[in-house]
């Protein structure tokens, strides 16, 4: 999960583009089927298996749809994982 973080934040460098990489549609979510693409298209040899994981463990409320605060944790959790 740090992995990803990390690799999210090179390659955005904020919180907030991270978020509006994921929110294709500028809705203020992201659905799964949003976060495989997005995962999909950066190429980092994660599967949709890995991305459903990482996606459910962001969903802190566990309603399917992830928030800004919801990247925000992430990219806490790897920062607290290096």
């Amino acid at each position: 999960m740090a992995m990803i973080g990390h690799i999210l934040m090179n390659k955005f460098q904020t919180v907030a583009s991270i978020f509006r990489y994921f929110d294709m549609k500028l809705v203020g979510s992201v659905t799964f089927p949003d976060f495989s693409f997005g995962i999909e298209k950066l190429d980092i040899g994660v599967s949709k298996d890995e991305s459903l994981q990482i996606f459910t463990f962001l969903d802190s409320n566990r309603d399917n749809i992830l928030r800004f605060p919801d990247f925000c944790a992430l990219i806490s959790y790897a920062n607290s994982n290096r």
